[in-house]
């Protein structure tokens, strides 16, 4: 089972790769898919990188880099995205004819809120923060759980906290979450 990473805003970064070295052992073929063509970008801080993002790629922009890879799978396939990425991955949800049990994990997709047209094809586990500051999080979470194959979950941490280089990281969550997608590739083997 191959498994594709959309990232942040931050694209590829040691802090990625340290993540996707603690799952990717369980999948044949892992694959990152950042906004920067897997050049590493020396952001100081958040800000930055999202000021570089928006004038430089766009969410339209990742977000077709994001479908076109998710057109090519041909086996069945595991999605995991955060934040920016997440966002890309809920948009292109609605591909009809993607291999059967692919799912995805979605994490902090902020911009989903702008989405709400998106029926997807495919099983898609929304995880959201405790809080965001520009949305509602509970009012999201009953407008998109009601969709068909949506699950939401409303973790207990902050926005980031998958990203060792974000304000927002959590130690324990970011374990709790690494487990939980690792012990799906053993559930579905």
């Amino acid at each position: 089972m191959q498994i594709l990473i959309a990232s942040d805003i931050f694209g590829k970064t040691p802090a990625l790769e340290a993540l996707v070295s603690r799952i990717e052992r369980y999948y044949a073929d892992a694959k990152i898919i950042d906004p920067y063509n897997s050049e590493y970008q020396k952001f100081s801080d958040e800000n930055d990188a999202y000021s570089f993002f928006q004038q430089n790629i766009g969410f339209s922009g990742y977000s077709y880099l994001v479908r076109q890879e998710i057109k090519k799978l041909k086996d069945s396939s595991i999605l995991l995205g955060f934040s920016i990425g997440a966002s890309a991955i809920w948009t292109s949800s609605d591909i009809s004819g993607l291999p059967q049990e692919t799912k995805a994990f979605c994490f902090y997709g902020s911009q989903i809120r702008n989405y709400l047209n998106i029926f997807p094809e495919i099983e898609i586990n929304l995880y959201f923060p405790i809080s965001e500051n520009h949305f509602d999080v509970i009012d999201l979470i009953e407008k998109v759980s009601l969709k068909p194959n949506v699950n939401c979950t409303q973790t207990s941490f902050y926005h980031g906290f998958m990203n060792t280089l974000s304000k927002n990281y959590d130690e324990y969550g970011y374990l709790k979450y690494i487990e939980l997608i690792n012990t799906f590739h053993f559930n579905s083997s």
